[in-house]
């Protein structure tokens, strides 16, 4: 079974949001993953000091070219990025 690529799906459970990657993301993807060592073992990303390296721009540019899908996940509550869950590969 196969499914249309959508890049405006919004996944819910009773406490999170799980929504595309925007570009207004950068701060909170900054401060809350990649300026944290300890959080950023568990991810690809490498550490950043400087929130200017952020590169979203091109993460979300990259997504919609290749129909891949890159969440983030937020706090229903406070609307606060607390992850990130990237689609590798097409299914």
């Amino acid at each position: 079974m196969s499914q249309e690529f959508n890049p405006n799906i919004i996944l819910e459970t009773k406490r999170l949001r799980l929504r595309s990657l925007k570009e207004s993301d950068s701060h909170a993807i900054f401060k809350n993953i990649n300026n944290d060592k300890e959080v950023l073992k568990y991810f690809l990303d490498r550490y950043l000091e400087d929130e200017s390296l952020m590169t979203i721009k091109e993460r979300v540019k990259f997504c919609l070219e290749n129909k891949r899908y890159f969440f983030v996940m937020e706090l229903k509550d406070t609307n606060e990025v607390i992850g990130m869950i990237f689609q590798c590969s097409t299914i």
